[in-house]
């Protein structure tokens, strides 16, 4: 071994005992003039000559010595800074590999600078004079020569020596530390201790003494006789030597391979992934050697393989018993020609001999075992991504030889081959090679996403085989279309249904034909879906430049695929088909024309029909025929039970692009109707999503009959399934199309909005209860629910969207949307008004009414520092603000503003970058920076404030109390425009700077071009709308979100009588505020509910009747409802009488069992009997928002999803449960129909016609 090494200190390794150590090492150096000692003889470097490491206590079978090269030392060459191991003395004795090895070391003066009369070819000579001389090693022979580790100090080719079976390998070091190694894993020593121990392992099987030694004249003529250039386990040597510890463990440990090689019958081990024998066998060289004195024909490599067959293993090879069981593997029989006929082979010499076989093959066993081969006994084993960890120990052992500026960078870039691997080591190795010779960031990426050219040569191989088949050429084109182009892996199961469909056959073995026609490119995982070997195959088969009878054109692949899910949609019909009289509105669909690819098309049919050539006119005419059928709600029903909205939203988005894109083209001759069709119902599924999107998720099969009648007259869903003699009707005025209001959100008396906030992909909406509501801005459904606390005064997203802070009276709080947590949370001296996020979401900046800002570092979760006073800095002659407290603040990250509102003041401008006043803004002349005299008091009043940001200027947008809105400049401080007399009462400008809108008193929405301030758009209400409290934009500047409050009409009855008069026919006393309600049953009694009881009086006197004790969970009610019904009232309580918000509790009773009872009292008894309701709703669960009234025996109640619904009197918990067997179970409560809420925000009480109308649909029916 010659690594040289450099001249840094190093520790001494004492030699070993002078009788180890031949005399000839001990006088070749010139010596100098003065006395050289023992110790400076021998140096830090080590002792000079030869010196014995380790001596083995048997049997030696190989002697290794150590030879530095320049400027190195017999010891310092080989140990790694001072103090560091020696390995070849203290690793290598430790190491079973080297049991019976004799390891030595030689130093010989190597300095560089060195004055000397001997040269290199002298201590050579001077090192075989020691190995000559040397005791232990005077009957050994020759050495052996072994190079590894070669320094590159010269040229590449220049490190090797040339030998026969020289084997190299590439170590990741420089020339200096080429051989020092500072522990036994690290890779390096890794790659050179395998390798001497495969060597020292080669020549201790030479020496077997239970082996025949073969003749090496013998095996020369054998070599030329097979055509093998080299001896075999040469490349077995090399490979191992390579090897890195523990990689393959996961296959040795398989019960399948322990019971392979353990077998004591002949068994094959199929991996779905003779000159040894000669040499091994004296018996088999023997014959062997007289067939190849006695073979005439052409050389036996060129030879067809029946003839080898017949002439070499059945009248010779066979013939021989063999003492011990064989191991054969054959590695990638797939590119074998004829890989039948060789399992034929195998299976003829497994009756001959104790074998055992290991292949691996991309195709599976059933490709080569057919019928007609006789029976074999084989253990299969499907590796997919086992070698994962093999490919992860192989990227670390090579991590430093990525690219990239850091460790960490590279253990990203390995993390990400990683994962693109799929299992396939051959990419990673060629990815690997390629990446060596990159330079640049758009390189690495090229490398990442592109096909190695090897990967092209395996690929166009296997087509090229592929393309001499017989047969199945339709069905591998069929399997390689589905499996490219779908946009998941599909199971046997669906693409056995759906290559069926495709080419209108039967197929009896999916898999089966996935192995025999195309498995060298598809697979069946684990999990039974048909994958691609390899992510880069996708991208090989589709490229436009592929000259091959399988490359896949991807429009013409995804419209194949489109065309099989709209007809498994379609359930099989040509046309539109009506529904089936016998489907109940609730039955679940996915009971019905149910297909194993049913969910597949359900789910990525619009994204399949994206991907069609556009000028493609049949593909609308088939979209046309499925929207046009009822099949299309029994797909938005399956989207909906799956909680896949997304998925029916962005439908509609394809079918408003794949129109638009066609209508690019020629004109659509013959097919207008069609994309009319496809247009509509575009629009129709992106509204039904943001209409309708709740009712669809409690209820799915709401969309068969409950839906499209409150679509618009001009809607596909309204004009197609909508019958005005059957189901719901809806009469009065109904819209003709969509109006521009794309979703109405309403929410309770005690749950007002109070801020609204939006990010790229949500919203979050702060209540008045303390609730957070984050809502998906695609959708509109709710994504995440937090609970503040206390009300929430302000809102804020972080820049990323990842983030979202809240902050009220007492505290704010961060939230991970990710994670739905709270992150942290700090207390507030006041109101928190304002909150933004800074420095990449690491800092929150809150504006609290105290006038103070408090940074706070989100990543410590502590204050940067104290809070800060932006009032500190004004004189006595300015405005005293730190007096008053600011009424509205608004940030602007971008311009890194503050901007402050008080009442009767001028806008105060902060700086974030300086911590200082920045301008004070006055109404008429805009900055005040060099003058701070106020014009009058009042005169000033801002009332909204909102930035804007664009490259052109920044913008602050003012509306003031006197209706004005005023634009200004921050550069320069100067007014840019106004917008007089538009009452603006709250504005907010649009995230891209073009579009400002205001809303004034009346709820009307003016949409204004922030540049030039011309008027663009008015949004009006038909009804009296509410105020609008805020407006804001999404993130896209295509929507415009706003809170209006609820409105409540009080009533207040007069007395007719004279004032200060006090007359009044009778009266009573009661202990605590009393509930009446007149009897329907009596119209002489009066019923009064107290506390704990129901007392009857007389009209007439006042006179107490009777009594009745309320039962105790029902009692102390609050009100009562009459239901205009001679038999029932309901009374209503709150749960928790002294919390704000408590929910209320209803009751239903029956006055019968007030009046008729026979042992009700009189109110002279002191026990006076217990009443209960005959109907709880809160025991059976039923959330009520109100009580409608009572219909054949059911009460309709609303519920706060605005569903009116209807219960059974008389139901109980026993019935509502599944495990009671109770028939009452389906038919106890109804959803009937729900209200949307855009209704609902203005409308406050339901009356229903029960007389006429409610017995139509009260009867118990199937609930929606």
């Amino acid at each position: 071994m010659d690594p040289t090494s450099d001249s840094v200190s190093r520790s001494t390794t004492s030699a070993t005992s002078g009788s180890t150590r031949s005399f000839l090492g001990r006088s070749l150096i010139r010596r100098e003039s003065k006395t050289v000692t023992k110790d400076e003889q021998e140096g830090p470097k080590g002792p000079m000559g030869l010196t014995t490491l380790y001596e083995p206590d048997g049997q030696v079978v190989v002697d290794l010595i150590f030879v530095h090269g320049l400027n190195g030392g017999s010891q310092s060459t080989w140990s790694k800074g001072t103090g560091a191991s020696f390995w070849p003395q203290d690793w290598l004795p430790n190491d079973d590999a080297f049991r019976d090895v004799r390891i030595h070391t030689f130093g010989y003066s190597s300095g560089i600078n060195r004055e000397s009369i001997l040269n290199i070819h002298d201590f050579a000579n001077n090192l075989l004079a020691c190995v000559h001389h040397s005791p232990a090693m005077a009957s050994k022979g020759t050495p052996m020569y072994y190079g590894v580790g070669k320094g590159l100090i010269v040229e590449k080719h220049c490190a090797v020596m040339n030998y026969p079976n020289e084997r190299r390998t590439y170590l990741d070091a420089n020339h200096r530390d080429v051989a020092r190694f500072s522990a036994p894993s690290e890779p390096s020593y890794v790659l050179i201790r395998n390798a001497l121990a495969m060597t020292v392992e080669s020549q201790r099987s030479s020496l077997d003494s239970d082996r025949q030694e073969v003749e090496h004249d013998g095996l020369v003529a054998l070599s030329r006789f097979l055509g093998i250039s080299s001896a075999p386990e040469d490349d077995l040597m090399t490979n191992d030597s390579q090897k890195l510890p523990g990689s393959c463990q996961w296959l040795i440990q398989r019960d399948t391979f322990q019971q392979w090689r353990d077998a004591m019958t002949s068994k094959v081990l199929w991996l779905r992934g003779p000159w040894q024998m000669a040499a091994l066998h004296p018996e088999a060289f023997a014959e062997l050697s007289y067939l190849s004195n006695n073979w005439k024909d052409t050389p036996i490599d060129k030879v067809d393989h029946n003839p080898v067959w017949r002439r070499i293993f059945s009248t010779g090879l066979l013939k021989i018993r063999l003492r011990r069981p064989q191991y054969w593997v054959i590695d990638a029989l797939d590119e074998c020609k004829n890989g039948s006929e060789l399992m034929k082979f195998l299976r003829k010499a497994q009756d001959m001999w104790p074998l055992c076989v290991l292949v691996t093959s991309r195709a599976g066993v059933e490709t080569y075992i057919t019928s007609s081969n006789p029976s074999m006994e084989v253990i299969c084993e499907t590796i997919l991504e086992d070698n994962k960890s093999d490919i992860a120990a192989f990227l670390t052992a090579n991590l430093q030889n990525l690219p990239g500026a850091t460790t960490g960078a590279q253990q990203r870039m390995a993390d990400q081959i990683l994962h693109n691997s799929s299992g396939c080591f051959l990419w990673v190795n060629l990815v690997l090679k390629e990446l060596r010779q990159v330079h640049t960031s758009a390189e690495i990426s090229q490398v990442l996403g592109s096909n190695p050219s090897d990967m092209d040569s395996l690929y166009s191989r296997i087509l090229d085989e592929m393309s001499h088949a017989k047969f199945g050429k339709d069905l591998a084109k069929a399997i390689l279309t589905w499996t490219t182009c779908a946009f998941r892996p599909l199971s046997t199961e669906e693409i056995h249904y759906a290559i069926e469909k495709d080419i209108k056959d039967s197929i009896d073995d999916i898999g089966k034909s996935i192995s025999s026609c195309c498995s060298n490119l598809v697979y069946i995982d684990k999990a039974g879906k048909v994958q691609l070997v390899h992510l880069t195959a996708r991208e090989f088969l589709t490229r436009k430049e592929l000259d091959s009878e399988y490359r896949i054109d991807r429009a013409s692949g995804h419209k194949r695929l489109a065309l099989v899910c709209l007809r498994v949609l379609s359930g099989g019909q040509s046309g539109p088909r009506r529904p089936s009289k016998a489907r109940r509105p609730g039955t679940d669909v996915t009971t019905e024309n149910n297909s194993a690819l049913r969910d597949y098309a359900s789910t990525y049919l619009f994204q399949h029909l994206l991907q069609v050539r556009s000028s493609d006119n049949e593909i609308f005419i088939e979209l046309a025929k499925f929207l046009s059928s009822h099949e299309v709600l029994s797909w938005i029903e399956r989207l909906s039970r799956n909680s896949d909205l997304q998925r029916l939203y962005q439908a509609g988005k394809n079918c408003t692009n794949m129109v638009t894109r066609r209508m690019q083209h020629t004109p659509p001759i013959g097919i207008q109707k069609e994309l009319t069709l496809v247009e509509r119902w575009g629009t129709d599924l992106v509204r039904l999503v943001n209409k309708f999107g709740k009712q669809l998720n409690q209820f799915p099969s709401s969309i068969h009959h409950l839906i499209p009648p409150f679509c618009p007259a001009e809607s596909a869903l309204r004009k197609q399934f909508v019958n005005p003699y059957r189901g719901l009707n809806i009469q009065g005025c109904v819209h003709t199309d969509w109006d521009d209001c794309l979703s109405t959100i309403s929410y309770s008396r005690l749950s007002k909005p109070m801020n609204i906030a939006s990010s790229e992909d949500c919203t979050a909406l702060a209540l008045s209860n303390g609730d957070i509501i984050v809502y998906d801005n695609t959708t509109l459904l709710e994504r995440h629910a937090f609970k503040h606390g206390e009300p929430v005064w302000s809102i804020a997203f972080g820049n990323t969207g990842k983030r979202l802070a809240t902050g009220g009276a007492k505290a704010v709080r961060v939230w991970d949307l990710d994670s739905s947590e709270q992150l942290l949370t700090f207390k507030v001296p006041a109101v928190c008004m304002a909150l933004a996020f800074m420095e990449e979401d690491d800092l929150l900046v809150a504006v609290t009414k105290n006038n103070c800002i408090t940074y706070w570092d989100v990543v410590h979760d502590n204050p940067r520092d104290d809070p800060i006073d932006w009032t500190r800095d004004f004189g006595e002659s300015d405005p005293q603000l730190h007096l008053k407290r600011p009424t509205i603040a608004a940030f602007s990250v971008e311009q890194s503003l503050l901007a402050i509102i008080y009442r009767g003041e001028d806008i105060l401008l902060w700086s974030l970058d300086e911590d200082q006043v920045y301008d004070l803004y006055t109404k008429d002349s805009g900055s005040r920076r060099f003058e701070l005299q106020k014009v009058a008091d009042g005169s000033t009043t801002a009332w909204a404030v909102a930035f804007s940001t664009t490259i052109e200027a920044n913008l602050l947008v003012a509306a003031y109390s006197d209706g004005d809105v005023i634009v200004f400049d921050t550069e320069s401080g100067t007014r840019r425009g106004s917008i007089d007399g538009i009452n603006a009462q709250t504005i907010s400008c649009s995230p891209d700077g073009r579009t400002l809108a205001t809303a004034d008193s009346h709820g009307i929405i003016h949409l204004f071009d922030l540049k030039t301030l011309k008027f663009i758009y008015c949004l009006r209400f038909d009804t009296d709308a509410l105020r609008t409290k805020m407006l804001a934009f999404t993130s896209d500047n295509l929507r415009l979100l706003d809170i209006r409050g609820h409105q409540f009409r009080h009533d207040t009855l007069w007395s007719l009588a004279p004032e200060n008069t006090e007359e009044h026919i009778a009266r009573t006393n009661g202990n605590t505020k009393p509930r009446w309600a007149v009897s329907p049953l009596n119209d002489d009694v009066l019923v009064r509910f107290e506390a704990t009881t129901a007392s009857f009086f007389s009209w007439k006197t006042l006179e107490r009747i009777r009594s009745v004790d309320l039962a105790s969970a029902q009692n102390n009610i609050d009100s009562v409802i009459p239901l205009q019904h001679p038999q029932y009232l309901v009374t209503a309580r709150r749960e928790r009488p002294h919390e704000r918000g408590s929910p209320t509790a209803y009751h239903l009773w029956d006055f019968r069992d007030f009046m008729f009872q026979p042992l009700l009292t009189n109110t002279l008894r002191s026990e006076p009997v217990t009443v209960k309701p005959v109907l709880d709703f809160g025991a059976l669960g039923l959330k009520v928002e109100s009580v409608i009234g009572v219909a054949n025996e059911r009460i309709i109640f609303l519920t706060p999803d605005n569903w009116v619904c209807s219960a059974e009197i008389g139901l109980s918990e026993a019935d509502l449960n599944p495990t009671t067997g109770s028939s009452r179970t389906t038919e106890g409560v109804v959803h009937h129909f729900f209200i949307p809420d855009e209704w609902s925000s203005l409308v406050h009480r339901v009356l229903v016609d029960m007389i006429t109308r409610l017995s139509s649909y009260a009867t118990p029916s199937p609930s929606v």
